[in-house]
Parts: C-alpha cells; structure tokens; sequence
C-alpha cells in the first residue's frame, strides 16, 4: 500500500535521439554477426511476386522502407568482409604468369652480371640490329638503338643510363635498347616492391571479377 507522503516518480520522457528511432536496439542481436555477414546481402523486402496477397507497412511508407533498407544493405557492403570470397581462375591464371615472368627476369638480370653471358647477350643485340639494318634497304633509316656510324665493321651500341630513363617510356623492359633490362641492377628490395606493387594490382582486379557486385565495384 502506498504511502499518501510518498514522492510520486517523474513520467518517462524520450530524448530526441530516441525519438527518431524506429526500432529498438537490444544488447542481445536477434542473429548472430558471423552468421549475418554471411547471408545479408542475400536479404530482400517480400513482394507479391512471392504468393503474399497483401503487403502492409505499418511504421513508414513502403518507398521510405526500400530506402532504408538499400542503404543499410549498402552501409554493410562498405564495411563487412567478403568471407566466402575465393580465388576464381582469372587471377590463378594472372598469377601463375606473372610468377613465371618474375622468374625469367631475375634469371635475366643474373645473366646480365655474367661477364660472359653479358658479351653474349651484346653480340646477339648487335647481331640483331646489323640484320634489321640489312633489311631495311641500302639508304634505309638507321636503327634507333644504335649509334653511327659502324665501327671496324662492327655495330655499335647506344650508351643508356638506366637511372635517367622515364620507365613509363620504356617498351620492352627487357631490353632498353643495348640488350641491358631495365632491372639489371635491382637489389632485393627493389625486387620485393616490385612484386608488392603487382600482387596488389592483382588483388584489386580480381576482387572485382570474383564478387561480382555492381555496389561493390574495387
């Protein structure tokens, strides 16, 4: 029995945050999160296309809820892992290659230390422009990678400073144009930035190939 003196308790009063919620937020989720980000971008409003005779919203009209339910789809793209995601063909195949090109260019550039495989490398280069020039005609144009004129017969190579070269110019960056690549004198660390910069390349392309999702396009 109450107490005529006792205090009466103040009425509950929303603040304006809480006034603009639309549900209520629980300690406890009604799914768990593993098994959300799982399964969430799978969620859709019904439809009668799906045998239901009649739809009612009864909180917000039924454009304000695709709306909010787009965007909180959206919200969960943005930030959830693709958990299922696996590696397709495309980059099993990208990859394979470029482990295969990586490996021939730093077998390259050990040939190119080679004293021997070095001269070898030059001959075949100058061998190879005598040739072109050959069959370009009698008064054809000199080939670009070669200095004039002929030196006892001899082709003489252009003299290249890989340190001064655009490498966005360069089109074949196994050959600068005197049989050195452009990677003859990468250090280890150049190597690992260089494979760092490609796999990410990769990554970002066949995470797009793979997810195949318009809202998620990189």
């Amino acid at each position: 029995e109450m107490k005529p003196d006792a205090e009466q308790e103040a009425p509950v009063e929303l603040t304006d945050d809480e006034k603009k919620l639309w549900y209520r937020k629980l300690d406890v989720p009604d799914v768990l999160e593993k098994t959300l980000s799982k399964t969430y971008a799978s969620f859709s409003l019904p439809s009668k296309e799906e045998g239901f005779e009649e739809i009612s919203y009864a909180w917000q009209p039924e454009a304000a809820v695709s709306e909010l339910f787009r965007k909180w789809i959206l919200e969960r793209k943005l930030m959830q892992p693709a958990e299922e995601l696996q590696p397709g063909e495309w980059f099993k195949e990208e990859w394979t290659k470029w482990q295969k090109t990586l490996q021939g260019w730093r077998k390259l550039q050990a040939e190119w230390k080679d004293p021997v495989k070095k001269k070898a490398r030059i001959a075949r280069k100058k061998a190879e422009l005598a040739k072109k020039k050959e069959s370009s005609g009698a008064d054809g144009e000199k080939e670009k990678d070669a200095e004039a004129p002929e030196e006892d017969g001899e082709m003489k190579l252009m003299e290249i400073n890989a340190e001064d070269i655009d490498v966005s110019s360069v089109d074949d960056v196994t050959d600068l144009g005197n049989g050195e690549p452009l990677f003859a004198y990468f250090a280890y660390e150049d190597w690992m930035l260089l494979a760092a910069r490609y796999e990410l390349h990769l990554l970002l392309h066949a995470f797009k190939k793979d997810l195949n999702d318009p809202d998620r396009p990189s």
